[in-house]
């Protein structure tokens, strides 16, 4: 049975329509009941992946990326997109589940080339009303 790490930890996210249409095929090609889980091991779809098999083929995966690729990237990577579409820091935490938003701000916000390069184009606007 999973068991969440903290109660923030079980949470519901809304999914872009084609990540909808990938898991919707998924369902129909698995022949999935309500009570399957999507993510099923090799025995029964009524059990989940185990947690290692998982973390296996996602390591798998990010070694096909890059050799120094790891899936906690992809995480960090999507904190940062949000920051930079302009979504909050608090509504970014409450989206990760972190209690803090100091541990999504320091630890997951990453340094991102287009806010370097809006700040350069502001620098450079400033520079060249000044001329």
């Amino acid at each position: 049975m999973f068991h969440p790490k903290t109660k923030t930890s079980q949470r519901f996210y809304s999914l872009p329509e084609d990540y909808i249409s990938l898991l919707k095929k998924h369902i129909e090609e698995n022949k999935l009941k309500e009570d399957d889980f999507i993510f099923f091991s090799k025995k029964s779809k009524c059990d989940p992946i185990p947690e290692q098999t998982f973390r296996r083929y996602a390591n798998d995966y990010c070694k096909i990326i890059s050799p120094n690729f790891h899936f906690h990237q992809f995480r960090k990577s999507a904190v940062t997109l949000l920051h930079d579409k302009g979504v909050s820091l608090e509504q970014i935490k409450n989206y990760v589940g972190h209690s803090d938003s100091s541990i999504t701000k320091d630890v997951y916000l990453q340094k991102s080339n287009e806010k370097e390069e809006a700040i350069i184009n502001v620098l450079n606007g400033i520079m060249q009303e000044l001329k």
